[in-house]
């Protein structure tokens, strides 16, 4: 039997006894001596301390937990979102790129970046199309 597999089915034997007759590391190290023949699985180290050691483990994690434990939710990775809107990707052509770094720089906003003069200018077009 793999260790894993055991590790798994010794576990599910444990948690089906009482709950008060699982709640101390005593309890635990009985509970071995019960079984640790019962299981044979591959490994160097002796059973009993290797079977011991996964109900301590067991016991320190759910020690106190009445209720299932909260979940936490993982930050997902990379730049957060910029803003809510349809993001639109476009070619510029050199010519067209110049042109609207000249009115950025005509601009009495010096900060203003390529993306936000865009914006503007798109809203002036339209604007002036009414």
């Amino acid at each position: 039997m793999k260790q894993v597999d055991a590790k798994r089915d010794i576990i599910q034997e444990w948690r089906s006894l009482p709950k008060d007759q699982r709640q101390t590391g005593e309890q635990a190290a009985a509970f071995v001596m019960l079984i640790k023949d019962k299981y044979k699985f591959s490994g160097s180290a002796d059973p009993y301390q290797t079977i011991k050691g996964w109900l301590q483990t067991y016991l320190s994690l759910t020690r106190g937990v009445t209720k299932s434990a909260p979940v936490t939710i993982k930050k997902k990775r990379g730049r957060p979102p910029a803003g809510s809107g349809t993001q639109v990707g476009e070619r510029w052509h050199p010519a067209e790129l110049a042109a609207i770094d000249v009115w950025i720089a005509s601009s009495t906003d010096k900060t203003i970046t390529r993306a936000h003069a865009i914006r503007r200018l798109v809203a002036l077009g339209l604007k002036a199309k009414k």
